[in-house]
Formats: structure tokens, sequence, C-alpha cells
């Protein structure tokens, strides 16, 4: 049989050099981050649960018969109310994340990692996607860099006024849809390894 002129397929060697030039291009300078988790901290159901038990606890002192009692009740009462001005005092800290950079840029670390199973690790958790149209005669790849990769060195999502942390597959998929939307194509399929 003869070969087929216009393979569906890109060759893997040309796209791995395709994708690492365009990383490197775009994000070699930049040193790669570590993303930590920071969780929040509210008291806002323990205060609820304290106010709630001094009005029982006041309740509970209109009842008593005995002083003693009434002095037990009046010194447990005194006791939640001040933890519950410790607590209000304290500042509720939302949850978010933290990214630290590592003091690697990515170039080191690509030039240092020869594998492209390990390559291709290193991009999916940085969040780095890529999309091939066409072949790869005629073909055009198309590289996706989240927020955080984007963002000049030092400046947090915080800075730039974001909230939260950014899901890259999310954005990656929004930004693929967009380019597939402004050639005139159909949402196409996505998938995320």
């Amino acid at each position: 049989m003869a070969r087929c002129d216009d393979p569906s397929v890109w060759r893997a060697d040309r796209l791995c050099r395709t994708v690492e030039r365009s990383f490197l291009e775009a994000a070699g300078h930049r040193t790669e981050t570590r993303r930590t988790y920071v969780p929040g901290r509210s008291h806002g159901a323990t205060i609820a649960e304290l106010r709630q038990a001094l009005t029982n606890l006041g309740i509970a002192i209109g009842r008593a018969a005995s002083p003693a009692v009434v002095e037990a009740l009046t010194r447990q009462m005194d006791e939640h109310a001040r933890t519950l001005s410790s607590l209000e005092a304290e500042p509720a800290v939302p949850a978010h994340w933290v990214e630290e950079p590592t003091g690697d840029p990515y170039r080191e670390r690509w030039s240092a990692t020869p594998d492209w199973e390990a390559r291709g690790t290193l991009l999916r958790r940085n969040g780095v996607r890529f999309y091939c149209e066409g072949t790869h005669r005629s073909g055009t790849v198309h590289m996706y860099l989240p927020t955080a990769l984007r963002r000049p060195a030092g400046l947090s999502a915080e800075g730039e006024g974001g909230v939260g942390y950014e899901c890259p597959d999310e954005g990656a998929r929004r930004f693929f849809l967009a380019l597939r939307q402004a050639r005139g194509l159909g949402p196409g399929f996505w998938y995320a390894r």
C-alpha cells in the first residue's frame, strides 16, 4: 500500500522541539514556584455557639434557686464572655494559596531533565497546556501559560487584584475554546492528562 501523504498526526520529535522552544522562550527565565495551600481561620461557628451558651446561661441563672448554682453559672458565664471577646478580637483569615519561589529557573530544570516523561510532568504540574492543529508539515502549536507564569516575578495574585487560586485546566479549556471559536470551529473535545 502507498504511504499516506497527509498523516493526521504530529511527528514526536518535531512536536517535542516545538514544545521545548515555545516553553523556554515564554517561561525559561522565570523561577519555578511551589503552591502551598494555607487553610483559613474563622471562629464564626464557635462565636455563635458561645453567644447561644451565654443566652442559655442567662436563662438558667434566672431560674436558679440556690445561690451556689447562681455563683457556678456566673463563673461559667464570665469564662464564656472572656473567650468570646478574645475570639471576636482575632481577624478572620480566608483560605488561600501561597506561591513560593524554589529558586530554580525553568530553563535549568528543563536542562536537568532530559526525559520527556519528566518534562511533561513539569509542564502539567505548572498548568502549561498545548493545542496542536493541522499536521506536522503545515500545522500550528498553541501554548497556554497560566497567569502565575505570565505575571512578573514577585507579584502575587493578590498584587494584581486576583482572588484565590487559578485552576489551570479550566483556564486552558477557556483559552482553547476561544481559540477554536475565533477560527470558526466548533468546541471540539477537551482532553487533559
